[in-house]
């Protein structure tokens, strides 16, 4: 395999990985092997091979124990579906984000969603919009109503409101309602007043069965995650964005789900890709700047925004960015990662995916909450931010990340793609640079709209560095 050591330079590596599994058949651990090809001689290429034959393939189990085994976890089946409940709430509201328009139009047609939508308006004095526009659907086109409407909600006068007519009225209707899908409905799913909605809206099922069939059939789930796992990949096995998921607590972090998307876009299927590490996606092109990123975010357990070139089935490489977010649980267990993929197609509407892409991160949950305390319940894993993400805690999220900057990470992922690792020219480090000044400059800027318009200088910028 072709490497490249510290300084960029790349060298021909003579790798090899030996597995060791222990007594009961548990793989444990691989051992790694390494030599510069070009440089070896007769006698080193023997000694290589004596010492990968020498090497132990088997290990007894009781010489390292390992530190959490979750079978010793007992949960009874009230905690399991509590769980799956709760998980299904976060979930549901995550589907709503998809397509805000339709989830609106849906929800208005219940009571309870609509009178939680028009209270939660009231704190913003934005509930009159909600009213003109839910009373401009009933009326057929009678200019009186429509002056009567204009007067009630616009705060018209009588003969203002006379000048009115229905084509203005439905006009001022299509404008309002435009604000309430894309801006005060995500919003209001984010916040404590949609909960009983959902939960309503659900009532008691809480059957797992259904998805059980949706994960690696060799994946034990554990049983103090099942009701989370098995929600999940029922949400997201048709949702519209490449999603997966690993245990991070198994040696290699293999993916145990895939969604439907993941397998439409790499061409990969559920039996090809699950059990496997998404690393099987890298290539020749694959940026090691992009694998560095990922593999430093993914020990400190925080939020990764990278773009990356990755490789479909067949062989075509294509634009990913990728978001990962890493989820503990209560007891402070690193347990899974959760990775959405994004395929950067100059053909879509990137402003508008970009947008939705962050509300649907921000939904994502960072932990999970679980029935048992017990001390020994997994290794303990502490998130470690980096220097210039300390002392963010008041702003941020519960995934490390402030709600407001999800589309400026996003952005600034984007722009990355003009750094290309070990291999960049000066001439391309410094296009890059000046790409990632004008990411920096949008954290200056307010509102996300700001921060998508850097976004598109940014991308400029960095085609530039990528041509050089």
């Amino acid at each position: 395999v072709t490497n490249h050591r510290k300084d960029g330079a790349h060298f021909t590596n003579d790798l090899s990985l030996t597995a060791v599994h222990d007594l009961n058949g548990e793989y444990r651990y691989s051992i790694g092997i390494l030599s510069h090809k070009e440089f070896q001689t007769d006698a080193e290429k023997s000694a290589i091979a004596q010492i990968r034959e020498l090497l132990p393939r088997k290990m007894p189990a009781s010489a390292q124990p390992k530190e959490f085994e979750h079978d010793t976890v007992q949960v009874d089946s009230d905690a399991k579906a509590k769980q799956f409940k709760a998980s299904m709430v976060k979930f549901t509201k995550l589907l709503w984000t998809i397509d805000t328009e339709a989830s609106l139009d849906k929800l208005m047609e219940v009571s309870s969603a609509k009178d939680a939508f028009h209270e939660f308006l009231k704190k913003t004095y934005e509930h009159t919009q909600l009213d003109f526009w839910l009373e401009s659907r009933n009326f057929d086109g009678d200019n009186d109503a429509a002056s009567k409407l204009c007067e009630k909600y616009l705060g018209m006068s009588a003969s203002e409101a006379a000048t009115m007519g229905s084509a203005a009225v439905e006009a001022k209707a299509a404008e309002f309602y435009q604000v309430l899908a894309n801006d005060s409905f995500p919003k209001f799913i984010k916040s404590k007043y949609i909960d009983p909605v959902v939960e309503t809206m659900l009532g008691d099922d809480s059957r797992m069965d259904g998805s059980k069939g949706l994960v690696w059939e060799k994946y034990k789930v554990p049983a103090d995650m099942e009701g989370f796992v098995f929600s999940f990949v029922a949400v997201a096995e048709t949702f519209p964005a490449c999603i997966v998921i690993s245990d991070m607590s198994i040696p290699g972090n293999p993916m145990f789900f895939i969604n439907q998307e993941f397998s439409k876009i790499t061409g990969y299927s559920k039996k090809d890709a699950q059990g496997r590490n998404c690393r099987f996606l890298q290539g020749p092109l694959t940026e090691p700047a992009s694998v560095a990123v990922i593999q430093d975010t993914l020990r400190r357990g925080v939020d990764c925004y990278v773009r990356i070139t990755n490789y479909r089935k067949n062989g075509e490489t294509f634009q990913n960015l990728l978001s990962m977010r890493p989820v503990h649980d209560s007891n402070g267990v690193y347990r899974f990662c959760i990775g959405v993929q994004f395929e950067v197609d100059a053909s879509t509407d990137l402003k508008k995916r970009l947008k939705k892409l962050g509300l649907l991160l921000q939904l994502l949950p960072s932990e999970i909450e679980v029935s048992h305390s017990d001390a020994k319940s997994g290794p303990k894993h502490k998130k470690k931010l980096a220097a210039h993400e300390e002392g963010k805690e008041e702003t941020e999220t519960p995934a490390g990340t402030s709600s407001r900057l999800f589309p400026k990470a996003l952005a600034s992922a984007l722009e990355a793609a003009g750094t290309r690792g070990p291999e960049s020219s000066a001439a391309g480090v410094s296009a890059a640079k000046r790409a990632r000044k004008v990411g920096a400059a949008a954290e200056c800027d307010e509102g996300d709209e700001a921060d998508l318009d850097a976004y598109d200088q940014a991308e400029a910028e960095a085609k530039r560095a990528r041509k050089v």
